[in-house]
């Protein structure tokens, strides 16, 4: 886990994480922290860290007046990301309209702000969700209690959604809901077609739907247009609200949030649960799922991982399919499968408080959850006085670990008892040990039947993974001082690549034959050039066509599979081009 902010209250937001295994922390502080300026009450931040916890920037924007991050969008093939939230203040040159405006940021990859856009009434407008398409157009939605852009309003609160260009420009906007009050509070999501989902809560009925009964949660999909595709209300009879959507990797759609009764043939488990519905795409129903303790469990946040396992964050105070209380609140986790079966729950945090806002799950088995806290925990400190400050915590997506305690040199650990789902005679199962040093920091991993370890540390300060070392057959403990090939400047197989690029680029270091070069550069009216990829790294592909000016413009920024060929193709070929072809290591 990571605990961190200003010397005031700050509120954590939500997070996401990349191709390359770099997470983002949306968060609102009251105070200045990284050296970044402080405008005034809340500030909008936004702090990026690499998968081993360690945080590379933040950048902080705002105004005298109040902000709030709300939602965070990555545009990996331009290089940006876009946050959306509101302002009373009037913002990168834009004029806001009266009390709360919508607020949309755009950001390059480092940090570093490209525009502000704000739109709303003379009333209140607030969002809650934001998403790119395959295009880079960029949706955001939330709620108004006026007439906007043109559109009609139907009743006490209206949901709505603006598309808006890669450039900032405002597209169109779309108003919709019931005669009651209705708000879009679980966000979107955006499908490779362009389509948007939206996740809410109404008091009313729209859609052709109508409402179960006080609050129904809803769903619904609008075309690339802004064209109303289908609505969906979910709902008991009682209270539901929708609170989070993703996309899992079939296509189908998990929607997340919290009941006060029982519906789609679950039972509720006392005062209010957390729900999470399976949909395709055309709004059926796959299956519904109700978890909770007796009392009340708040929440809950969902995200998915590339298997179909869906990952609810939440909070509770009461006992929780067998973990007692921690603090005041407690962060809790559940992964369901993807028939709706509940795999584990996970608990943790301080003997304080703590509020989770956001949960995201990357390739590699890592699920990160934030929020924030009152208290202390993982070794972290809160170094507020009873204030607020943001936490980020890292869950492995095989659940809760069993701690086996310190095993001395030469000893045999205790037994490891199985507790996961029935093993399949005949079939190929893995699992994974983590061992942590005497400080209580995490050492390595130990992976599948061969016990091949792969280590998150570097043993001997070289800059080279020990992961990496072991499967290459350098020796981890050495950092050239014995051996010169051990070392980073080390050069083993005589290429003229030291192994500090050959990490870098994923290449090996002990077979001159494999390289990190251009295949193939093709000259015409389209420039094609062509390379090969390897396995979790991300490539980039830019050109300049003046190198005193170092002005270099991005053709590609990719993620492929190990061993793809990659050609990239510059339609705009011209005879003084000069093309850079990079590699980065999460």
């Amino acid at each position: 886990s990571r605990v961190w902010g200003s010397s005031s209250s700050d509120w954590g937001g939500p997070v996401t994480v990349g191709a390359a295994g770099n997470i983002h922390v949306a968060l609102n502080a009251w105070g200045s922290f990284d050296g970044q300026p402080y405008a005034g009450q809340f500030d909008n931040a936004l702090c990026k860290f690499n998968l081993h916890g360690q945080r590379l920037w933040t950048q902080m924007w705002g105004t005298p007046e109040m902000e709030f991050a709300k939602a965070i969008a990555l545009d990996e093939a331009r290089g940006c990301l876009y946050v959306s939230g509101e302002t009373m203040g009037t913002l990168g040159g834009q004029t806001n309209a009266g009390h709360y405006d919508a607020c949309l940021t755009r950001l390059s990859w480092q940090g570093s702000q490209e525009w502000v856009r704000l739109w709303g009434t003379v009333d209140e407008e607030r969002t809650f969700g934001v998403g790119v398409d395959t295009a880079g157009c960029v949706y955001a939605t939330g709620y108004t209690i006026n007439p906007m852009d043109g559109q009609p309003f139907n009743g006490l609160i209206d949901c709505f959604l603006t598309k808006f260009s890669p450039e900032g420009d405002r597209l169109w906007t779309r108003l919709w809901g019931s005669t009651d009050a209705d708000e879009p509070r679980g966000g979107l999501v955006v499908d490779t077609q362009g389509f948007v989902y939206v996740v809410g809560r109404t008091d009313g009925s729209f859609g052709s739907q109508t409402n179960n009964g006080g609050r129904d949660a809803f769903v619904t999909k609008f075309s690339p247009a802004g064209d109303q595709v289908w609505t969906r209300l979910l709902g008991s009879g009682s209270t539901e609200e929708g609170r989070g959507i993703a996309f899992g990797p079939q296509g189908h759609l998990y929607i997340s949030g919290r009941t006060w009764g029982s519906f789609g043939g679950q039972t509720n488990q006392g005062g209010q649960d957390f729900f999470v519905v399976k949909l395709t795409t055309d709004g059926d129903e796959i299956w519904t799922r109700v978890l909770g303790s007796p009392y009340d469990d708040w929440g809950a946040q969902v995200a998915v991982d590339g298997e179909g396992n869906a990952y609810l964050l939440g909070g509770t105070k009461d006992p929780f399919y067998g973990h007692e209380p921690i603090g005041d609140y407690d962060p809790v986790a559940c992964k369901i499968g993807p028939s709706g079966d509940l795999i584990w729950t996970h608990r943790w945090g301080s003997t304080n408080y703590e509020n989770t806002a956001g949960i995201a799950a990357d390739t590699w088995g890592n699920v990160y959850a934030s929020g924030f806290t009152l208290g202390s925990f993982d070794g972290q400190t809160n170094s507020g006085y009873y204030d607020y400050e943001v936490f980020l915590t890292r869950l492995i997506s095989e659940g809760g670990a069993q701690p086996i305690g310190p095993v001395a040199d030469g000893a045999r650990s205790p037994d490891i008892a199985y507790a996961g789902p029935p093993l399949t005679m005949g079939a190929t199962h893995y699992w994974r040990i983590r061992f942590f040093d005497p400080s209580g920091q995490p050492s390595f991993w130990s992976e599948g039947a061969n016990w091949f370890i792969y280590s998150d540390g570097d043993l001997d300060d070289d800059g080279l993974p020990d992961y990496w070392e072991q499967q290459h057959e350098l020796d981890p403990f050495d950092d050239g001082g014995n051996n010169p090939d051990n070392g980073p400047e080390g050069d083993p197989d005589s290429d003229r690549f030291p192994n500090s690029g050959e990490c870098i680029a994923d290449t090996d270091p002990r077979s001159p034959a494999s390289l990190f070069e251009v295949m193939r550069l093709v000259v015409g009216a389209t420039n094609v050039l062509t390379f090969r990829a390897s396995t979790q790294r991300l490539y980039t592909v830019s050109y300049s066509a003046d190198l005193m000016t170092s002005n270099w413009l991005d053709l590609l920024v990719r993620w492929p599979a190990t061993g793809e060929v990659v050609s990239v193709t510059d339609t705009n070929g011209a005879a003084h081009r000069i093309y850079r072809l990079g590699v980065e290591r999460p």
